[in-house]
């Protein structure tokens, strides 16, 4: 078994170091033949970087590294096949020309001001300038490039440049709870990618890689200018393990690895190999930007080859950013996004104007394409045929910890804490005991780590769903009924159920008193028999139906009360006939 590489090695070490390396020359080769200006959005610690090093050494001439891959003409076999689904180069010819390359990363975390950004940029191609002996007389991106290009040429043999650019979305992501700076980050990826088209005569190739596409429109400077391959059928395995090229790993180190897994205690003493590939496959396998085959993920993947062992290496290894932020900003949203009939434009759009909270987890890892459907339909005489798509969450390691990254966003509890909840809110809603459950929730609100006191009511909503789900306990948001829709229902044994209607005391700190809480949860109470949200869960035939009023005053207090009416398992109208 090779080594793997566990850290951000480039793509010279991995080779030079005899590290296990999964051949995506194939890729790169097609890419750079069809195309000028690409660009690529993948999830955290899938590859981009390495794939951008490895253009980085390509365009070198570095041929050297590239010896018994698949770019290598003298490796190469096969025919040319034109089909642009499959891929129209079956065998190398490549010859590895030099180039000049340019290379940024613009991860530069978060800067206070778009001046300060473009000063960065300016920093970063001055850096270039210098080591080639260049001097730039201009901090404009145009005159920048148009003098850089031309002088590296002349130093290349007139060979054009290439640019490769990494997080080119960190700017903005790192911006995105600021909608004015982050949109002032926009507006200067586009003055730059704008002089990039002004002076793409001189550009031999330019790709493009980040997580989001919150700055997608910045690239959009000119029509058709980069190419979005990251639904591209037959790009979908350029970063990342296909499940052939797992089982292509797996052949020779199968046996060795399972007993290191054994040895770990991680999976049964009798297991097969056959049984490990499906245990692994169900762990870190599963993602889909609409090839042939699933995605491993390449981080876990390394991790687990490394280790032996069953652990949530990708989702431990840290967060975006820019997702906790906006999980803070609209909990319920993400929490429990919407999952279906999203288009190729859907997923493509996620402009700041329109932050698509099931988009935005696609691109960031958390969900994947699950169910693609075909639809055609005929408007003005015309035939339109375009595809939808179903989302789901990608792996066992992904459902396990996506909600702890929302939990975790709010609660400062430990793990094990956090779950010890569960049984006392199930044992407050059982005995109906207000003060048992109003101590619960007060002592857990108490380390929401982050809250914006918001006078709107979904707010606070989200707040209970996430105490209820965090600590294990059943419930469902927003059950719609013939005459409303139920805040929160929560699930207890033996077919019971708790109606939970959710209300906010505006102005707590000015002029709160007694009286306005007690009648605040006497009026939520009131609206849960009058608008029967009962109905929709007589048809399960449950053994009880407990309403509950919960009203939030101050900074994330709340006071509960129980309701002591007549039967909810029995319609109003029924109940009033037997009084």
């Amino acid at each position: 078994m090779k080594k793997v590489a566990l850290t951000e090695e480039s793509f010279r070490e991995i080779i030079q170091g005899d590290y296990l390396y999964i051949d995506k020359t194939r890729y790169i080769l097609e890419m750079i033949s069809r195309y000028k200006f690409c660009f690529l959005s993948r999830p955290r610690r899938f590859g981009k970087t390495l794939l951008i090093d490895t253009l980085h050494e390509l365009f070198q001439g570095n041929r050297e590294l590239f010896k018994g891959l698949w770019i290598d003409p003298e490796n190469s076999k096969g025919e040319i096949n034109h089909n642009p689904n499959v891929g129209s180069i079956k065998r190398s010819n490549y010859d590895f020309p030099r180039h000049p390359v340019i290379h940024l990363n613009m991860n530069y975390g978060r800067v206070t001001n778009p001046d300060e950004l473009a000063s960065l940029i300016v920093d970063d191609l001055q850096d270039y300038a210098d080591l080639a002996q260049i001097t730039l007389k201009s901090c404009n991106f145009s005159n920048i490039f148009k003098h850089l290009f031309k002088e590296l040429s002349k130093q290349y043999n007139g060979a054009r440049t290439v640019l490769l650019i990494d997080e080119y979305d960190a700017p903005v992501t790192s911006a995105i709870d600021d909608p004015i700076l982050a949109q002032g980050a926009c507006n200067v990826l586009h003055d730059f990618y704008s002089a990039l088209k002004k002076n793409s005569k001189m550009i031999r190739f330019c790709a493009v890689t980040g997580i989001t596409r919150f700055a997608k429109t910045a690239l959009d400077s000119g029509p058709n200018m980069f190419k979005d391959i990251s639904l591209t059928p037959y790009f979908a395995g350029i970063c990342g393990f296909t499940v052939p090229e797992f089982d292509d790993v797996l052949t020779g180190i199968g046996a060795e690895i399972l007993e290191g897994v054994k040895e770990n205690n991680n999976i049964n003493p009798t297991a097969s190999v056959e049984e490990l590939r499906k245990k692994i496959l169900s762990y870190y396998d599963g993602y889909n930007w609409l090839g042939d085959s699933k995605i491993l993920n390449p981080f876990s993947i390394l991790n687990f080859l490394d280790e032996n062992t069953f652990e949530f290496f990708w989702a431990l290894s840290g967060r975006p950013s820019h997702l906790t932020k906006l999980i803070k900003q609209y909990p319920l949203d993400y929490l429990k996004p919407e999952l279906g009939n999203f288009s190729v434009e859907t997923l493509k759009q996620t402009g700041l104007e329109s932050l698509e909270p099931a988009a935005i987890l696609f691109h960031s890892g958390y969900l994947t394409i699950d169910k693609t459907e075909s639809i055609a339909e005929t408007i003005d005489g015309n035939l339109n045929e375009y595809k939808l798509f179903t989302l789901k969450i990608p792996n066992n390691e992904v459902e396990r910890t996506y909600r702890k990254l929302c939990f975790g966003t709010f609660f400062d509890i430990n793990a094990s804490k956090l779950t010890s909840y569960g049984p006392k809110f199930i044992s407050a809603f059982t005995l109906k005991s207000s003060t048992d459950l109003d101590e619960c929730l007060n002592a857990m609100l108490a380390k929401v780590t982050y809250w914006q006191r918001i006078a709107d009511e979904k707010y606070y909503h989200a707040l209970f769903q996430m105490a209820m789900l965090a600590t294990g306990v059943k419930v469902q948001s927003e059950i719609a009924g013939r005459t409303g829709r139920s805040d929160l229902i929560v699930e207890l044994p033996d077919r019971r159920y708790v109606i939970i209607e959710i209300k906010r005391l505006p102005n707590a700190d000015i002029n709160f008193t007694e009286e306005t809480l007690a009648n605040s949860l006497d009026k939520a109470l009131k609206q849960i028999d009058a608008a029967d949200y009962a109905e929709t869960l007589r048809m399960d035939r449950p053994t009880e139906i407990i309403g509950l009023a919960a009203v939030f005053y101050g900074k994330n207090i709340v006071r509960t009360k129980f309701w002591e009416g007549r039967d909810l398992t029995v319609p109003p109208n029924i109940s009033s006939t037997i009084a």
